[in-house]
């Protein structure tokens, strides 16, 4: 896929090599099949790229799996970053961006986004070319999972997971050979600590039935310290873009 010549005016980022952070965030698309056309998957492209160069770190665009049950399409960004102010003081405001968010202003709005305290190499992501081609041929489905923490439960939360943590991974490694990654999330969720849990799975339904099995139900106990009806989770597939 070709990219735009406009590549090599990407300016280079002058923050300090922090320890990285992890970018997520989700896009609506206003026509639901944009996906499919080649001039839009060559915006990302160029997007994607972009952002790489200025970071000089992976990114990833991805889909929703249960689009097709959706009136709305959703594409989500993953990507890394030094620090908070390299993404939103630094890369943002540049001319750059503006040029894509310019040339991608008809076709998607961001719906959200936040960061984890979470680089790439300790998320379940593609770490080798044979892993990524997997993800991309739909072998691998992503699950994101945003957790919101009652007031005063972040110490509670933080502990629990550390002890039934194990039991999800566990369980993830065994049915698949998958595993997970999780952080606290840099943003504040209606001014209450979010928490972030990517895994991996062959199928939306192999994680739906994760919620059937004994050890979930000692799981959900960690539910104690969240916000009822606070837990979102979305299923994305990498995208070859």
């Amino acid at each position: 896929m070709t990219t735009s010549s406009n590549d090599s005016k990407v300016p280079e980022s002058t923050g300090p090599p922090l320890s990285p952070i992890t970018e997520i965030a989700r896009l609506r698309l206003h026509d639901p099949k944009a996906i499919q056309n080649d001039e839009f998957r060559t915006k990302l492209h160029h997007a994607r790229l972009a952002m790489e160069k200025f970071t000089g770190r992976t990114f990833y665009i991805m889909q929703e799996v249960q689009f097709l049950h959706h009136d709305d399409n959703f594409i989500y960004i993953v990507g890394e970053w030094n620090s908070l102010d390299q993404h939103y003081k630094e890369w943002i405001p540049s001319q750059e961006n503006q040029d894509i968010l310019g040339s991608l202003q008809n076709d998607i709005t961001v719906q959200w986004i936040f960061h984890i305290d979470m680089p790439h190499a300790e998320l379940p992501l593609p770490k080798t070319e044979e892993e990524r081609l997997k993800a991309i041929r739909g072998q691998v489905i992503y699950s994101l999972e945003r957790y919101v923490i009652k007031e005063g439960k972040r110490f509670h939360f933080d502990h629990a997971f550390k002890r039934l943590g194990r039991i999800y991974k566990e369980y993830i490694t065994q049915v698949n050979g998958g595993t997970l990654g999780a952080g606290w999330i840099l943003e504040k969720t209606q001014d209450m600590d979010s928490f972030c849990i990517m895994s991996t799975w062959a199928s939306v339904a192999e994680h739906t039935k994760w919620r059937d099995e004994d050890e979930s139900l000692e799981y959900a106990s960690i539910e104690d310290h969240v916000m009822e009806n606070m837990i979102q989770t979305d299923h994305v597939m990498l995208l070859d873009i």
